[in-house]
């Protein structure tokens, strides 16, 4: 049973939070550019930033433990896979005896 060896970021997720971030920068020029006060959006744009830096941190954090995780299940899929095979070598070679018992 072959499996895939690399965990890959699916380029529409990559795509849309990009896009995302676009929107969101093109949110923060409109209201700068509508704002009498831009010291209150200049600190709210500066703490998103930071949320937004945090966030990224966290979810690569999180996609390091997944491809982890999905190394780990390869792994025992694998152990599992062998042991199948043993076994079903084992079942014909007992069947084989049987067979010369039996006549």
């Amino acid at each position: 049973m072959p499996f895939q060896r690399s965990v890959v970021i699916p380029g529409t997720v990559r795509d849309k939070v990009k896009m995302n971030l676009l929107d969101i920068a093109q949110l923060m020029t409109q209201l700068v550019k509508g704002s009498g006060s831009t010291e209150t959006l200049s600190a709210t744009a500066k703490m998103f930033s930071s949320t937004c830096d945090t966030t990224l941190t966290n979810t690569f954090a999180n996609l390091k433990k997944l491809e982890a995780t999905t190394h780990q299940l390869r792994f025992q899929a694998d152990a599992v896979e062998r042991s199948l095979q043993v076994t079903d070598d084992i079942v014909d070679k007992l069947v084989t005896i049987q067979r010369q018992h039996c006549f």
